[in-house]
């Protein structure tokens, strides 16, 4: 994996929205059976899979943990973090979106991408009604790129994304809420990402926010962070 992309955008970020692109409605439904992240059980879901991209085709690797260092993520950092893998009518459907973000970032079949589906639900709290969709506050996830795309945001308020050049998060250079089909485009080892709570609409079931998070590098514990894990699966 070279760290050294060629960025497409000279600001290093870019925001578009993919409505039209992708079937944002099919889309949906991959996020209905997402289980319960074992590591923050109360408000938050997530699936993985990890993939390259080798021209028109994406090819699933090896299934392995989840690993950020603590400098990284002060909250889960040094923890080999193990979670369910994206079924292959999943993966499937977001097909469109790694193929768009293989060819935005110029990577290549060496370049291992870290596909994630996280829900965010406002149900915790000391109110019943609120959700972290950031647990670490402004960070970066230790990558070259990363890629957002926000797939719904269901009979909630708030979950304002911000991204800034400093961790503190004052040197702001976005702030503003993603709605269904925005695609945020980072540069993740020039920017920190943030995003605020999100609280349910009284009155309202089922109050979600659900993201698909793409990286790469694709966040592989130490031992296999030079090169893809050995072994590749089926697609």
């Amino acid at each position: 994996m070279s760290h050294h992309l060629d960025f497409p955008f000279p600001a290093r970020r870019a925001l578009m929205n993919l409505g039209t692109t992708i079937d944002m409605d099919l889309l949906r439904t991959a996020f209905e059976h997402v289980p319960a992240d074992p590591y923050q059980r109360d408000f938050r879901f997530k699936s993985i899979a990890r993939v390259i991209v080798d021209g028109h085709h994406i090819i699933r690797t090896a299934p392995g943990p989840l690993y950020q260092s603590t400098s990284t993520n002060p909250v889960h950092g040094g923890i080999r973090r193990n979670y369910t893998e994206l079924g292959p009518d999943d993966l499937a459907l977001l097909a469109p979106i790694i193929l768009m973000f293989a060819a935005l970032g110029r990577l290549t079949a060496e370049d291992e991408i870290l596909v994630q589906l996280q829900r965010i639900r406002a149900n915790a709290g000391d109110d019943g009604k609120t959700g972290l969709p950031v647990v670490e506050g402004f960070h970066n996830d230790a990558a070259a790129l990363l890629g957002l795309l926000l797939v719904q945001r269901r009979h909630v308020v708030g979950g304002c994304s911000k991204i800034a050049r400093d961790r503190a998060g004052t040197e702001l250079v976005y702030e503003g809420v993603l709605e269904a089909g925005d695609f945020l485009l980072l540069d993740d080892r020039e920017h920190f990402h943030n995003a605020t709570p999100i609280r349910a609409v009284t009155g309202h079931d089922d109050p979600v926010r659900d993201v698909v998070i793409i990286t790469t590098p694709a966040a592989r514990p130490p031992e296999h962070a030079g090169g893809l894990w050995p072994g590749y699966g089926g697609s």
